[in-house]
């Protein structure tokens, strides 16, 4: 339109009535032109980095910056929480012992401080995952707890034990991919 406009002025004898518009723009455009600016330019093959960051994958170890914010607390540092929050929440565990087997979703991170409670089993200061049963594989027990989240839920120890149980669910359960491996 631009170009098409430029030479109706320049040439001052181009009426719009009694031009061919198509025709017209045919002549003057360049290949550029018919491409949007705003749209994301080609980008090389993405390395397993960016993998990571666009499918939010979930590292099954503790990885080099993890350690040292699972002890800083929210008032301290708002920031070491969301960065937990954004690796742990989502990711599905499988609970197993000889009493029970419970399939759990990580849905917030909580702040424990030493010796909290015996429903905490006394755990260590510090950030630790809670994680709820989920719909399909404990649909009675969530029925049973009528909306009383502390009966379905339950806090969990970020430790090599919170991995495995990580690693020990379905892949079909979870929403994220699951990256296995270690920072040795």
């Amino acid at each position: 339109k631009f170009r098409f406009s430029a030479l109706r002025i320049k040439r001052s004898w181009l009426e719009g009535d009694t031009v061919d518009h198509d025709h017209e723009f045919v002549k003057y455009w360049e290949p550029e032109d018919l491409v949007d600016p705003r749209a994301p330019a080609p980008h090389p093959a993405p390395n397993q980095a960016l993998i990571d960051i666009t499918e939010n994958a979930f590292h099954a170890y503790s990885e080099p910056w993890e350690a040292a914010l699972l002890i800083v607390p929210e008032d301290t540092d708002p920031a070491a929480r969301f960065r937990l929050k954004t690796k742990f929440e989502g990711v599905v565990l499988r609970d197993e012992t000889e009493e029970y087997d419970e399939y759990r979703r990580c849905v917030d991170l909580e702040w424990c401080k030493t010796g909290k409670g015996p429903a905490y089993g006394g755990k260590a200061k510090g950030w630790h995952a809670v994680c709820e049963k989920i719909e399909g594989k404990h649909d009675e027990d969530i029925a049973n707890a009528e909306g009383k989240l502390d009966l379905i839920r339950e806090a969990y120890a970020i430790n090599d034990a919170f991995y495995e149980c990580v690693l020990a669910a379905p892949r079909e359960l979870q929403t994220r991919t699951i990256v296995e491996g270690s920072t040795d």
